[in-house]
């Protein structure tokens, strides 16, 4: 009887045993199996991370591209405008030699050229030339011509009849007035009467020569406003004056 207690107790030890050891075992198939997961887990987070920061990197890169690919256009249509002024420019000075050449041809002919001959009364050297007022039309020839010389704009605007000034206050202005006025007149030395031609009481045509500028006596058409000789495209009655 004591034998057969005493192996039902060492079956039973036996037993415990074998369960014992297929519980740790078990225990640590599980703990391997957990700490796998946690490191796919971290690798998986890991991952993700990484995907992000590279799509991120990617559409700054995107980003980068457009404003560098916009930034190699404007550069493109810049560098093609440069040219297109550059070329403009060429083509400026290329007129401006030949309008220089012109003008230089255009002014020895006007000094080889004799100036049209009147009494010595009609003749006004440069050094005679002053503010003769507008009282009648070589006065008004006389003081517009010294305007000019003073780059004296109302002056010379004041010779103009009405219709005519609004349209030359129109086209000088005043900077553009003193920088012609000096460029027409800054070689004349003398300016002279050429013909009066009285068509009415209140209008004539006056024939008026300046050297170096003059190609030949230009004619001028005059009215009487108050008192006063002013220049004019029109008559008094308001037709087209003949001034040629």
């Amino acid at each position: 009887m004591a034998k057969v207690k005493l192996g039902i107790l060492l079956i039973l030890i036996a037993g415990g045993s074998a369960l014992y050891l297929l519980q740790r075992q078990a225990r640590l198939r599980l703990q391997a199996e957990n700490a796998a997961r946690r490191e796919q887990i971290a690798q998986a987070a890991q991952l993700a991370a990484e995907n992000e920061r590279l799509s991120n990197t990617l559409a700054e890169a995107k980003d980068q591209l457009t404003e560098r690919t916009a930034e190699l256009l404007r550069l493109r249509g810049a560098v093609t405008a440069l040219r297109r002024q550059t070329n403009d420019l060429a083509m400026l000075r290329d007129q401006n030699q030949r309008l220089r050449a012109a003008a230089a041809a255009s002014g020895n002919a006007r000094r080889d050229k004799p100036p049209p001959d009147v009494p010595p009364e009609d003749i006004h050297p440069r050094d005679s030339w002053k503010f003769a007022g507008y009282a009648t039309p070589d006065a008004t020839v006389e003081s517009m011509i010294w305007a000019m010389t003073q780059t004296n704009r109302e002056a010379f605007l004041a010779g103009f009849a009405p219709d005519m000034r609004r349209e030359v206050e129109q086209h000088f202005g005043k900077d553009d007035f003193s920088e012609t006025a000096n460029r027409m007149i800054n070689s004349a030395t003398e300016f002279r009467i050429t013909q009066r031609d009285f068509v009415a009481d209140d209008e004539t045509i006056v024939g008026v020569y300046v050297d170096n500028i003059s190609q030949s006596d230009d004619k001028t058409v005059f009215v009487r406003i108050n008192g006063e000789w002013h220049v004019t495209e029109k008559g008094k009655d308001g037709v087209p004056a003949q001034s040629k």
